[in-house]
């Protein structure tokens, strides 16, 4: 209680510690040189490392939800990381997009959006049976919006 008002914003730090040291471990997406192949395993390998730190995912979950709380320690942790990741994403799959390698059927920022959720959703699964394969469903994710050959853009006058 010296360094913090409470318990809560320790453990926001602890998870800030944890993504320093992930992203010194992983890297980080070049998003001016990513390929649709290198965010795809880069993605994949944080959820699986994740599956080897259960307490921090665990701490991690719970301070999630806690944080949706505007008055909670770990509300802006939870909103400027999860913006800051999603807006690297989008950058980095909008060029994989414009360079062919990743579908252009559904809108890069719900792409990202929907692997944040995915991952959330995951790891919630995995709390509660730890034979679920995180990264296996992540990777899922990425062999579906991945480009096919003769992929078209879908638009809203084809939609009709």
């Amino acid at each position: 209680m010296h360094y913090f008002d409470s318990k809560d914003e320790l453990f926001t730090e602890i998870l800030r510690k944890r993504d320093e040291v992930d992203a010194a471990h992983f890297g980080t997406v070049d998003v001016n040189d990513v390929q649709a192949d290198a965010l795809r395993n880069g993605y994949v390998a944080v959820v699986r490392h994740n599956a080897e730190v259960p307490g921090l995912v665990q701490l991690f979950s719970r301070l999630a939800v806690e944080a949706t709380d505007p008055q909670h320690p770990a509300h802006e942790y939870f909103l400027s990381r999860r913006q800051g990741l999603r807006d690297l994403y989008v950058q980095a799959l909008r060029r994989a997009q414009a360079e062919g390698s990743l579908t252009t059927a559904v809108d890069a920022e719900l792409i990202a959006r929907i692997m944040q959720a995915v991952a959330d959703g995951m790891q919630l699964q995995w709390m509660v049976d730890p034979d679920v394969d995180m990264a296996a469903a992540v990777d899922a994710l990425f062999s579906l919006v991945l480009a096919a050959p003769g992929d078209q853009p879908r638009s809203a006058a084809t939609d009709a």
